[in-house]
């Protein structure tokens, strides 16, 4: 059974101007999705002490645009789906009209909290997983969800059932193509990079070097900037090799300083956006924790308790305690070493190129969350996880730790 055959075909309409469909950025409608998923999963939890109970659908996905939709897993026992079905329908949940319906499937919908409220009864290792499986590719993959998100955006003016239709299309082409999805299993450690992914220092170090070299009458490269971020220990000859003959390296170096000090220093570097939300996440769960930095000491110090971060790291190696830098991978191996933990059941966490090398080489799982670069075609296939924000990552960790 495929998944287009989870709707009733429709016969296809354009539907006038004022009824279109609407879709809403993720910020607009996943606040009060969560907040209603907490909610009802609470009151199916009663009724079904034993249920798994998963949130679904778009609004489960960070940055997924949705008209705003609510949709609820209850993964149940075959043997005990009609009973499920019978003690939500006491919660004022109806059968879905118009959809698939199953001895292992049942869609439910209520108006009791407004409409755009649904219920999947599926029955445990049933193929109708798959509405787990689509959200946990959307999670991982940004432009799987990149492409979702213009899909809804090219069905505004559609009749909503064609809609669904290409919808549905569009799942099971993503959901055939899943036998290479990652095995993210829950980790013994997770190692934290710190500029670029937990603080939004990159754009600020970046600002800095544009403004020494214009300083200096240097035009910058930045593909030769860009391969430096994420390293400590040979930059210097990189930016030298990478520039016009005669590039003042030390005139830069200074004025870049000058400029980050007078701009920068005496207030709190940016957070990344679910940087403080991943780190309580590693922090409830009792997972050792590292910092893996290439910035040397003390400056990663004042920038974590700056932003009150340093209290996360149960160790912190730094740029300055390792003889090989990034994209080598002594810093991870250093980091997993300290934590007690095999690096093979450690993630880590990075958002450069060199970084992701490093923690690979190490035998780390990867998640990388880019920041100022994105991933060429050669940094895609190095096996690392390539995510839109911190959020999925959250997100992903919490899943795996749940399982």
């Amino acid at each position: 059974m495929s998944a287009r055959h989870l709707v009733r075909t429709p016969t296809p309409t354009v539907v006038p101007a004022d009824l279109e469909m609407k879709f809403l950025k993720a910020k607009q409608y996943q606040p009060e999705a969560l907040e209603l998923f907490r909610a009802i999963s609470a009151e199916v939890r009663v009724c079904l002490p034993n249920a798994r109970i998963e949130h679904i659908g778009a609004s489960s996905v960070p940055e997924a645009m949705s008209k705003g939709d609510l949709d609820i897993f209850v993964g149940v026992p075959g043997d005990e789906v009609e009973k499920a079905v019978r003690r939500l329908n006491g919660l004022g949940f109806r059968e879905k009209t118009g959809t698939l319906r199953t001895e292992s499937l049942c869609m439910l919908e209520t108006a009791k909290y407004g409409s755009g409220v649904a219920i999947q009864v599926v029955a445990n290792g049933s193929r109708f997983e798959m509405f787990l499986a689509f959200r946990d590719r959307l999670r991982i993959d940004s432009r799987l969800l990149q492409s979702y998100n213009e899909l809804k955006l090219e069905s505004i003016g559609l009749d909503e059932d064609l809609y669904r239709e290409r919808k549905s299309a569009f799942i099971e082409k993503t959901l055939s193509s899943a036998a290479t999805r990652p095995n993210m299993n829950a980790p013994g450690a997770v190692v934290f990079d710190m500029d670029g992914l937990l603080l939004d220092t990159e754009k600020q170090a970046l600002e800095a070097f544009l403004h020494a070299c214009s300083i200096h009458g240097v035009t910058p490269h930045l593909p030769t900037y860009y391969r430096c971020i994420g390293r400590s220990h040979d930059t210097r000859q990189i930016l030298i090799d990478g520039h016009a003959p005669g590039f003042p390296f030390d005139d830069v170096v200074k004025e870049w300083i000058a400029y980050s000090a007078a701009n920068f220093k005496n207030r709190p570097r940016p957070v990344k956006a679910g940087a403080r939300e991943i780190l309580e996440t590693v922090r409830k769960a009792g997972l050792p924790c590292a910092l893996a930095t290439s910035t040397p000491e003390p400056g990663a110090t004042e920038r974590l308790s700056a932003v009150d971060f340093d209290r996360y790291f149960d160790v912190m190696v730094t740029g300055d305690r390792v003889e090989r830098g990034k994209p080598d991978p002594e810093i991870y191996l250093v980091a997993a070493a300290e934590l007690g933990i095999d690096p093979a059941r450690c993630w880590a966490l990075e958002d450069s190129a060199n970084g992701v090398r490093a923690a690979l080489g190490a035998g780390f799982s990867v998640l990388q969350i880019p920041d100022l670069v994105e991933p060429d075609d050669d940094v895609r296939t190095l096996g690392q996880v390539i995510l839109p924000s911190l959020q999925v990552a959250n997100q992903l960790l919490l899943d795996a730790l749940a399982r």
